[in-house]
């Protein structure tokens, strides 16, 4: 699934297959701190991690041994999540994190 905003140029495109799922966003640099703040909401407390002002190009593993690819910049995010190495409650809970993002970018 692909949205696309042309107000705002604002992208989110998510893509699942038998073995991954991945969620990829271009927005207004400007934005950064909501997507931040709803991050750490999400999952960052919960794992004593924080996304304010985190750029990122690797693999994280939350508390509850969740792992995930993320690259994190101003203006973009995307998140890789590996169906076969996670448990069926992480892969709910990271699609749910990032199809939250499409209200974040609203």
């Amino acid at each position: 699934m692909s949205c696309m905003d042309d107000s705002d140029d604002t992208s989110l495109s998510f893509t699942e297959t038998e073995h991954d799922y991945s969620m990829e966003a271009y927005f207004a640099q400007e934005r950064m701190r909501d997507v931040e703040h709803y991050l750490d909401r999400k999952i960052g407390r919960r794992s004593r991690v924080s996304f304010v002002n985190l750029r990122s190009d690797g693999k994280l593993t939350l508390d509850d041994n969740t792992k995930f690819k993320i690259k994190k910049y101003p203006g973009h995010i995307a998140i890789n999540f590996d169906k076969d190495e996670n448990s069926e409650e992480a892969y709910h809970r990271i699609k749910d994190l990032c199809e939250g993002m499409k209200v974040v970018l609203k």
